[in-house]
């Protein structure tokens, strides 16, 4: 359910000291992770979670207490979340776990590119709209379109064309003033 990003740094000493009660940064966001969205399906359903595990896997979530989650979605046609009811309901389920554990969500865009930007966008509205509207995953505040976009040689002229047209159906749906939009993030400059 939860991934851990680790970075390998230099083996080298790190030293710092704590002086008295003198803060060490102005302000601290929190603490944040990645949930696999597909926790609740297939092919991590039997074999991660199980009926007899999930409660369990739930309360350690919830103990863990993210601030924020990070959770991929997909949008193509033939993608397994929009041709498997029990992939999206994995998803729903997993932004609902975030909900339960007071977390805000950052809904990511996986797999690209995108055949019809317009298309895509309105899958992608469609999908804040049956989260957010009508399963009261209210806790959805940013999303992120296409995780590292340059992994992909992405398009950027066909990237931007993609976040002014979910922007503008975002719009258009009355969502845009709770959704923030993110810009993609990279794996290298």
């Amino acid at each position: 359910m939860i991934i851990a990003l680790l970075v390998c740094l230099p083996a080298s000493a790190a030293e710092f000291v704590v002086h008295g009660d003198q803060p060490l940064m102005e302000s601290f966001v929190g603490f944040g992770t990645h949930a696999n969205g597909w926790a609740y399906c297939s092919p991590n359903w039997g074999s991660i979670t199980t009926a007899e595990n999930v409660g369990d896997l739930e309360r350690k979530f919830i103990d863990l207490a993210p601030q924020h989650v990070r959770i991929f979605v997909e949008v193509q046609k033939r993608s397994p979340q929009q041709s498997d009811p029990n992939v999206n309901e994995s998803v729903a389920r997993t932004v609902a776990l975030a909900k339960r554990a007071g977390a805000t969500v950052n809904l990511t865009l996986w797999h690209g590119p995108y055949k019809s930007l317009g298309d895509s966008a309105q899958v992608m509205v469609d999908m804040l709209v049956d989260y957010i509207r009508l399963r009261g995953l209210d806790n959805i505040k940013y999303v992120t379109l296409q995780n590292e976009p340059n992994e992909y040689n992405v398009n950027m002229r066909r990237y931007n064309g993609l976040y002014q047209r979910f922007d503008a159906r975002l719009r258009a749906a009355g969502l845009r003033d709770q959704i923030k939009i993110i810009g993609g993030d990279l794996t290298s400059v």
